[in-house]
């Protein structure tokens, strides 16, 4: 037997009992360290407060509100689109940006008090092209993937404001 192999073994055996396990959260408990389970995604109007809205519903593992949330989360979203290359000879934007800004509160469902309270931004990319209806869904697109973010970023929020329900209000 080579030493090759026996090191081989000898490291194949050592690590044997080994298992990996994350360094953040079990089970239920998200990587971001909390739930969102208790929480009431308020109802919107708008179509870009929807898409943040699902994007948490998504987060928690959810498809509706939950009945018996404790606190209630509410959030009006607001977009800014700005073009960022120019094409040459055109002079037609190439990129555009999508910024997605949610000015959002957190309260008490028992007493109505305000847990927390702040303001978020989150920017995502998209190619332009020379047909309008695709333009149209790339643009679709990035508010969804910044809607997403936004909500991985509003995530610990929410998780500290059912953590600790007499939180002052916090301006982010």
């Amino acid at each position: 037997m080579s030493w090759y192999r026996a090191i081989a073994i000898a490291a194949v055996l050592s690590f044997a009992g080994c298992t990996v396990t994350p360094l953040e959260g079990t089970g239920n408990v998200s990587a971001s360290g909390g739930s969102l389970a208790g929480v009431d995604f308020a109802a919107t109007e708008s179509r870009l407060d929807q898409k943040l809205r699902n994007a948490l519903l998504e987060l928690a593992g959810r498809e509706a509100t939950d009945t018996s949330a404790n606190i209630r989360f509410d959030a009006t979203v607001t977009k800014t689109l700005t073009g960022t290359a120019i094409r040459r000879g055109t002079g037609r934007s190439s990129v555009g940006k999508v910024r997605l800004t949610a000015v959002w509160s957190i309260s008490d469902i028992a007493t109505g008090n305000q847990l927390d309270r702040g303001q978020l931004s989150a920017t995502s990319s998209f190619d332009r092209f020379n047909q309008e209806f695709a333009n149209q869904e790339a643009e679709r697109d990035a508010e969804t993937r910044a809607a997403q973010e936004l909500a991985q970023r509003l995530r610990p929020f929410i998780v500290r404001a059912k953590a600790k329900p007499a939180v002052a209000t916090a301006k982010n």
